[in-house]
């Protein structure tokens, strides 16, 4: 095996590494957002249903904490 072809074996598994996690992530954050909406659809509060779906783990963690200190306290 000659070292051009070893390496270029190595970069095409750093590649599938690489293209598989950004799938994962992909269609995870698809399938959230789907949930999302559809407890939308059927009349919960967008706030709450991305709270309650998606929890504090992403970007609108914030909003979560807060909203959760609000109700604790009603302080409206």
């Amino acid at each position: 095996m000659s070292d051009n072809t070893f390496y270029g074996c190595i970069w095409l598994s750093v590649a599938a590494v690489v293209m598989t996690l950004i799938a994962t992530v992909g269609g995870c954050t698809a399938y959230e957002s789907k949930r999302i909406a559809d407890a939308i659809d059927k009349g919960a509060d967008p706030i709450d249903a991305r709270c309650g779906i998606a929890g504090t783990t992403h970007s609108g963690g914030t909003i979560c904490a807060m909203r959760a200190a609000r109700e604790k306290t009603n302080v409206r």
